[in-house]
């Protein structure tokens, strides 16, 4: 008895602003058809691997679908599991909630999609399985789903689909928030979560009863390494069996360099070259989009910095790979280190902004710099560093450039 997870496939997400930062590197439809190509590769794996049932684990869609074309292609590949006679069993997540995709969708007797108004149950008799699962009525549920799911059916191996926070995790709105023993307490064989876009197992003693498959395709440098689904091997229920397999078909990578030792930009080339060889080797030729960050001590730094054409240098020097941004920073500050905020959470972050008036703006701008005020108190930077204030003013400047070019060509940071 095997069952596929997978969660978040976000199917025809935007990489906003990429295409055009890697302008000359790429044929942009090789990052534009990222998800779609990974939804693909998902079909034809359970295709070849005949698991029992398919589950998705919401978040199936980016939204409101771009094109007709974004349905068609998900419909094509359910009817090819159809076909097969692959039952897919499947709940909306906050990205696809019911009050998003309000249009109409046919979809075929195989595929079971997972009531939103209520905990339902969905059961294959044949395979012995009982599918117990909530989707999203809209994107903000902030409520328990999984303190509404009924009790396991005896007889059966009784799977949990849900869409949730588990854990209540900072990087990811704390959507059905719940915790690890909430999911123990269902009493059901194993949980398939959607909503973290990291892979992670949970278990009880040696017991796995819940995962994390993370996404489908790594869209941004927040969600680097290999993507995909797990296999989940029921042969004894009581002790289930979460085997990864990739699935993405290209990934991305951050790539840093500690050049506080280093003197002369050839030898800060020859480490990126050797760093990004390794890295190649590490993901067996997939197609990566690296991000390098260079730490380096002045004169060096200086040297870099005045240096118009290094992004360029360091772009030849990474054959073969994608080079997505080149930043420098200042040895002994970490004054760019990114915020542990995903792509998904950035964009309701600015959905929320949008809704404030100007008034409110202005006493959360006032609130802010209290608290940066406070923060720069507390950490105790060097702020009559020449250095230290030179590396933040060109840390700031290049990231300026970026948003207003990304602005111009009508990208969304």
């Amino acid at each position: 008895m095997r069952i596929i997870h997978a969660a978040d496939l976000h199917i025809d997400s935007q990489f906003d602003g990429l295409s055009e930062a890697l302008s000359g590197q790429a044929d942009p439809s090789l990052i534009s058809g990222a998800t779609r190509s990974a939804f693909a590769n998902l079909v034809t794996w359970a295709l070849g691997e005949s698991p029992d049932a398919l589950v998705l684990a919401g978040d199936i869609f980016d939204g409101r679908w771009r094109s007709q074309s974004t349905r068609r292609i998900f419909l094509e590949g359910m009817s090819r599991l159809h076909d097969a006679g692959i039952p897919v069993v499947m709940a909306s997540g906050n990205h696809d909630a019911a009050s998003v995709l309000t249009d109409n969708v046919a979809y075929r007797e195989t595929m079971h999609v997972l009531p939103v108004d209520e905990a339902g149950t969905h059961v294959l008799a044949d395979a012995g399985l009982a599918f117990h699962g909530q989707g999203y009525a809209t994107p903000a549920i902030t409520e328990s789903l999984a303190a509404h799911y009924p009790d396991p059916i005896p007889g059966l191996v009784n799977i949990g689909v849900l869409h949730a926070n588990v854990g209540h995790s900072s990087a990811h709105g704390n959507y059905s928030p719940c915790t690890e023993q909430d999911l123990v307490n269902l009493g059901y064989s194993y949980v398939a979560l959607g909503h973290i876009h990291q892979r992670q197992v949970m278990t009880e003693g040696e017991r796995i009863f819940a995962s994390y498959p993370g996404n489908l395709q790594g869209r941004s440098i927040r969600e680097t390494g290999a993507k995909g689904a797990v296999m989940v091997d029921l042969a004894d229920p009581s002790r289930p069996r979460v085997d990864f397999h990739p699935l993405d078909v290209l990934r991305w990578e951050s790539l840093r360099i500690d050049a506080s030792d280093v003197k002369d930009i050839d030898t800060v080339l020859s480490l990126i070259d050797q760093h990004q060889r390794a890295v190649r080797t590490a993901h067996l030729g997939l197609p990566l989009i690296l991000r390098v960050d260079i730490t380096a001590r002045s004169p060096l730094l200086a040297l870099i910095r005045a240096d118009e054409g290094f992004e360029d240098l360091v772009r030849d020097v990474c054959t073969g790979v994608l080079v997505e941004k080149v930043r420098v920073h200042s040895a002994g500050e970490d004054a760019t280190q990114a915020l542990p905020v995903d792509a998904e959470l950035r964009v309701e972050l600015e959905q929320a902004v949008a809704r404030l008036t100007p008034a409110e703006v202005s006493s959360l701008l006032t609130d802010v710099r209290g608290r940066v005020r406070q923060a720069l108190a507390e950490s105790g930077p060097d702020l009559t560093s020449a250095e230290y204030l030179s590396g933040l003013i060109a840390d700031a400047g290049n990231d300026l450039l970026m948003e207003l070019t990304e602005g111009a060509s009508g990208a969304r940071p």
